[in-house]
């Protein structure tokens, strides 16, 4: 996306970053819907919300990777952010889809490098390989690049999305850095 465009809006307790996936359940209609228009196109929009509603204004702007079935017969997608959107003029379509602006919005440079600890990646990995699901979405994970790596801790992370929402913003790193240094390393030191 490289100028504003309508796309279809997906609201959920989903927090997702450039280059983040996750795994959906899709049951209800408009959300069918969803899929059948993002797989024609330019993909939809997950806005992270919390108990009240929408968190931001912006959104991780997705693909669709993979299809495939739950066990409970559920269609089941797989999503990658290819990156963030400013969102405006919302409304709801008569299928009750929410439709909006999106303008996409730079993030995080992917080179950064030398601010994170190397118990980042390393610590990353091995939650990866005891996470069946969440390794199975990242065939190839980035280790190396530091940014990917602090951009999937923030993911996982057990904190607020009212709190995860403002590492939206392209100078947020450095506080991201700074706070998974306080979690993972005093959750190493604790051990």
């Amino acid at each position: 996306m490289t100028e504003t465009m309508r796309i279809p809006v997906f609201p959920l307790p989903v927090f997702l970053l450039p280059g983040g996936m996750t795994r959906l359940n899709i049951f209800e209609p408009r959300y069918l819907k969803m899929v059948k228009v993002a797989s024609q196109g330019e993909g939809f929009v997950i806005q992270t919300t919390g108990t009240g509603g929408p968190l931001s204004e912006f959104g991780s702007w997705v693909q669709i990777t993979n299809f495939g079935q739950s066990q409970n017969g559920l269609l089941q997608i797989d999503v990658l952010c290819k990156g963030l959107v400013l969102l405006s003029q919302a409304a709801r379509d008569p299928d009750q889809l929410l439709w909006a602006q999106a303008s996409p919005v730079a993030h995080w440079p992917a080179e950064l490098t030398g601010s994170a600890s190397p118990l980042f990646a390393a610590s990353l990995q091995q939650c990866l390989q005891q996470n069946e699901q969440l390794s199975s979405l990242y065939s190839s994970p980035l280790f190396e690049q530091e940014s990917w790596v602090v951009a999937r801790w923030l993911e996982i992370a057990p904190i607020a999305n009212s709190y995860k929402v403002l590492f939206y913003l392209p100078d947020s790193y450095p506080k991201a850095v700074a706070l998974l240094s306080e979690i993972l390393l005093n959750k190493t030191e604790a051990q």
